[in-house]
């Protein structure tokens, strides 16, 4: 591949007894890191939006694994119960990510624990083990939005996907498809400005910057043909929840019959997008720009970090396993009661459409087929 990797795809990295994280806040000006030596300063380093994205998935595995490396006694007991407890202190910082589904990674550790071994470091090697196996995954799943993609592909992107995006592009180019990106500003932060464009054009990337306001009439113009977004959460009926802005996006994408992509994670017990917790930042974030205040004094607001995309404006679900129409992501991810369908096969499935398409209609009907792996298209 000739595009370069973004450094955004590693945004943190392990260094013996600490951990350094790329400083998001000073993008695009410098790549910057911050030295992590304890629990408190990863905290710190989450809650100030420092890092985020898979970059507070990082940041705390790493401040578990510190944690492990600290453990003096032999039993695992206790050591699983803080480890329960730093779940329940970065979801207080960023409240919206699912940290205490992350930590469920660790429950079969503990219970596999071999007896006579230093439960410290057992776990430390299982934490590290797993961000190895998570790299790999997030390739595997930049490839298979890359095949789902169409070819000339113009993209539409809100916020950032920590440096994923950029390894969609690698694999697109592999796969001899022509891309190009169109991103967002993703107010207040600016992290399609800042992070986004910045990592993509340094990748080698085509991209067009346009205000979030703009999105309605690139869509109208037939600027982009397709939008992939990354999800903080998914529930297991296929809502997923993003950046704000990302619902008026699959609106927009809904109206003009352009396919909406989601990069996801497992579900866990989550039913429904409706029961996340929204994060409301500091409005501060949203009333100052560069250290100083652009609003009138004595001004109230709001800023929800994050808002909820309904499964039904969602084309296919892109997670470490497959791709899935959310009808099929339902039955991958059952609610609690339901029984999954069994033994049903591909040659089951077909997508039914109502009226005779239009030709404008093709290239989402070949998507969705795609999505869908659906053998034909009854009409």
């Amino acid at each position: 591949m000739a595009l370069k990797q973004s450094p955004l795809f590693v945004p943190a990295l392990w260094e013996k007894d600490r951990f350094r994280i790329i400083d998001e806040t000073r993008l695009p000006w410098k790549v910057e890191y911050i030295t992590v030596r304890d629990v408190g300063q990863a905290l710190g380093a989450v809650r100030e939006m420092k890092t985020r994205a898979f970059g507070q998935v990082l940041t705390f595995l790493y401040a578990a694994a510190l944690a492990a490396r600290d453990y003096r006694s032999g039993s695992p007991a206790p050591l699983r119960e803080r480890l329960v407890l730093l779940a329940e202190e970065f979801t207080a910082a960023r409240p919206t990510f699912d940290f205490k589904g992350l930590a469920k990674y660790f429950d079969p550790w503990f219970e596999e624990f071999p007896a006579g071994e230093d439960a410290g470091k057992w776990i430390e090697g299982k934490i590290h083990e797993l961000v190895s196996t998570i790299y790999k995954t997030r390739q595997e799943r930049a490839r298979r939005a890359a095949e789902l993609l169409p070819d000339p592909c113009r993209l539409l992107t809100h916020c950032n996907i920590s440096g994923e995006l950029v390894a969609v592009a690698r694999w697109c180019e592999e796969l001899g498809k022509k891309f190009a990106v169109t991103a967002t500003e993703t107010r207040p932060y600016l992290q399609g400005s800042r992070l986004t464009a910045w990592e993509v054009a340094g990748a080698g990337v085509e991209v067009t910057l346009i205000p979030d306001s703009a999105v309605a009439q690139v869509m109208a113009k037939g600027a982009v043909n397709a939008v992939l977004v990354g999800a903080d959460r998914c529930a297991r009926n296929g809502d997923i929840v993003n950046k704000v802005g990302t619902y008026p996006l699959a609106l927009m994408a809904k109206e003009y019959r352009i396919p909406f992509y989601a990069l996801v994670q497992e579900p866990g017990p989550l039913a429904s997008g409706g029961d996340v917790v929204i994060e409301e930042r500091p409005v501060s974030e949203l009333f100052v720009f560069q250290g100083r205040s652009y609003t009138p004094e004595g001004l109230e607001g709001r800023y929800p970090a994050f808002d909820m995309t309904p499964a039904s404006l969602i084309t296919s679900l892109i997670g470490f396993d497959g791709a899935f129409t959310p009808e099929r992501f339902r039955e991958k991810f059952p609610q609690a009661g339901d029984s999954a369908p069994h033994g049903k096969s591909k040659k089951d499935s077909y997508l039914l459409l109502y009226g005779i398409p239009r030709p404008g209609d093709y290239p989402f009907l070949s998507q969705a087929l795609k999505a869908e792996a659906a053998p034909a298209i009854l009409v």
